[in-house]
């Protein structure tokens, strides 16, 4: 009996709740019309459980009729009627060997064919289809159960704000929290270093409700305490409700900056959420006139790891421009961390300067966090060096170099990390500089297979500018390979922690003996042959291109998904969507299917890329096969750029 009560549990659940008139979806009830349609005058359907619908005189529309009490709807003709047994119970056998069971709406007792068309003999089907008492779940709503003679009947749908796991109904922040992906109903955001006037710009949180039933109610609060942010950066009060399908934009006040090298308590930003949203960040939000920005996809708490290796860009001499990591303890207890830096970290308050290749322990309380910056100490032997250029090809990851790429982080209990710059030169010796930010992946959640997706040109003809990329390895003797082959990576073998730079002007194929983490840089407007279309105002004597450095990481192949909501900010010239694609797959833009003429095969043809200009705003992207997305946009000395989306599973867990 206890599998009849909890169905009875589930259907009464989802019928009685004040917030929620029945199931979203019919239950069992296959003849339901939809109210749009006309209809025959007088034929009745179920809506629900509780809700006959009666066709109007005229057949113009359905009205509803709810269900007097201990009355229950009949799918089989509509009528309310009194209920007479458990739904899903099993009967007994007819003379002819069909099986009887109670119906869904506990209202009658129906026949059918046992599984394999055995014949029920004996109280029990000739050949049982499954174990008495165990359910499953068909779809994400509906539920099947096992009656006593082992056939699979239908048990339910899961309430409004639920959904089918595992044959269990489960709320949505619960269930989430066993699928790792970039949708969560928990993350961690922070107002990163940046450069000169951005620094008195708020950053912004942009939170989606990708939910198409419920709303999201949405709280930002000061790291772990009790303190609610309610107000923007001009004192108007937060949107806490986010309808269904919709977006809103938090422009957090100034003061919860991360800079130079300190513990900070209460100044990383939590954010929660009744269901699973999507979260970003952008510092600032879109282009105001400070010419430094760049945006970062946010990680849910449920997705993060322990452990991490620093991606960074190098010191800057002259105005002292650092690159820095930052380290938000998102597990809501005492977290020790243990960092090995590549390069010497600046000393800040009650923390020490940190040498190369020494290790750390700092422990931070729930909520804290701990910002990292690059002293620059090293910078003039590193010209020596080739760290930070080579005259044989790119810089190499070789010491001294004043870089926080290859730092080791490695905590007790799962920590946030955000890599970036102060304001980047992408590469040495290209103007101008640009803010970089970008949060970086557990070294859980790499992989060994990337397609390295060539940004829009902004150089013309036959020149193209290239992208920079960074590899970073996770453990010893990893060896790189790329189709085509580039000069400088294919080949190499890098240790853990190890780094290389290289340069290319299209699309690739990267593969790896273990796992890497890979990164994109967008270089600086003012490379040879991006036309100098900037030329007005601060630009009226020193004309430049449009879009400066930005920072991206990709994504790896086996975390693609099959569909992705992005955000386009606005005020940007040109924003575009960069999308990966296994050859021959169909994807969706908005919609419209992306014709397969704009494809473009990369490497052996395994994959296929393409470029989609978009404009401000949400854009939904969905595809018959796992693909992966960048977004990314270009203006007059500003840009951005990051990954529309991935699945985080751990390496263990992946097919």
């Amino acid at each position: 009996m206890r599998i009849y009560l909890l169905i009875i549990a589930i259907f009464v659940f989802g019928a009685c709740s004040d917030s929620n008139p029945g199931p979203a979806a019919p239950l069992d009830m296959a003849n339901t019309a939809d109210q749009s349609t006309f209809c025959e005058p007088g034929a009745r359907v179920c809506k629900d459980l509780l809700v006959s619908q009666v066709c109007a005189a005229d057949g113009s529309a359905w009205r509803d009729e709810t269900c007097d009490a201990e009355l229950r709807c009949n799918e089989e003709n509509g009528q309310c009627m009194p209920e007479i047994c458990t739904p899903g119970a099993f009967d007994g056998c007819t003379d002819t060997g069909l099986i009887r069971y109670c119906n869904t709406s506990g209202t009658a007792i129906v026949e059918n064919v046992c599984p394999g068309n055995a014949l029920c003999e004996d109280g029990a089907c000739g050949t049982p289809q499954c174990e008495v008492g165990e359910t499953r779940c068909i779809g994400t709503r509906e539920l099947e159960v096992c009656n006593e003679a082992g056939v699979r009947v239908p048990g339910g749908s899961c309430p409004l704000g639920t959904e089918c796991f595992n044959g269990v109904c489960e709320e949505l922040c619960e269930l989430n929290k066993k699928i790792s992906s970039y949708i969560g109903c928990e993350y961690w955001s922070a107002d990163l270093d940046n450069y000169d006037d951005a620094l008195s710009q708020p950053h912004a949180i942009v939170v989606s409700n990708i939910n198409p039933e419920l709303d999201a109610n949405v709280e930002l609060w000061l790291g772990e305490s009790e303190t609610r942010l309610t107000t923007d950066a001009n004192g108007q009060p937060f949107q806490q409700t986010i309808r269904p399908g919709e977006a809103a934009i938090y422009s957090i006040p100034v003061g919860y900056d991360h800079s130079g090298t300190r513990v900070l308590t209460d100044k990383a930003i939590r954010v929660t959420a009744n269901i699973p949203i999507i979260a970003y960040q952008f510092n600032p939000l879109n282009n105001v006139d400070v010419y430094s920005n760049d945006g970062t996809l946010l990680l849910p708490t449920n997705a993060l790891g322990n452990e991490y290796w620093g991606m960074s860009w190098p010191y800057r001499q002259g105005p002292g421009l650092r690159g820095f990591l930052t380290v938000i303890n998102s597990s809501g207890q005492p977290n020790r961390i243990t960092i090995r830096p590549s390069a010497q970290v600046l000393a800040g308050p009650d923390i020490p300067a940190m040498e190369p290749g020494t290790e750390r322990t700092i422990e931070l309380l729930p909520g804290q966090s701990l910002n990292l910056t690059s002293s620059g100490v090293e910078y003039d032997a590193a010209r020596e060096s080739g760290c930070l250029q080579d005259s044989e090809g790119p810089p190499q990851n070789v010491l001294p170099c004043p870089d926080l790429t290859g730092t080791h982080i490695l905590a007790e209990q799962p920590i946030t990390v955000f890599g970036g710059h102060q304001c980047a030169n992408v590469v040495q010796g290209v103007n101008r500089c640009d803010h970089i930010e970008s949060v970086l992946f557990p070294v859980s959640a790499w992989g060994q297979n990337y397609v390295g997706s060539k940004f829009k040109p902004r150089a013309a003809g036959d020149f193209p500018e290239p992208d920079v990329w960074r590899i970073v390895a996770a453990e010893d003797n990893t060896q790189i390979q790329t189709q085509p082959v580039i000069e400088g990576i294919h080949g190499q073998r890098l240790n853990a922690g190890e780094w290389r730079q290289f340069e290319s002007t299209t699309s690739f194929v990267l593969g790896a003996s273990k796992p890497v983490s890979l990164a994109q840089y967008m270089v600086g407007s003012n490379w040879f042959g991006i036309p100098r279309i900037c030329n007005t105002g601060i630009d009226a004597q020193n004309p430049t291109g449009i879009g400066d450095p930005a920072m991206a990481l990709a994504v790896p192949v086996d975390q693609f998904r099959r569909d992705y909501l992005i955000l386009t900010p606005q005020n940007y010239t040109e924003d575009y969507i960069n999308v990966v694609v296994p050859a021959g797959r169909e994807v969706r833009y908005d919609g419209t299917p992306i014709e397969r003429s704009k494809f473009t095969p990369v490497g052996n043809g395994t994959f296929e890329t393409t470029v989609i200009p978009v404009t401000d705003g949400f854009h939904r992207l969905d595809g018959d096969a796992p693909f992966g997305v960048t977004s990314y946009g270009y203006a007059c000395h500003v840009s951005y750029a990051y990954p529309g989306g991935l699945n985080l599973e751990a390496i263990s867990e992946r097919d």
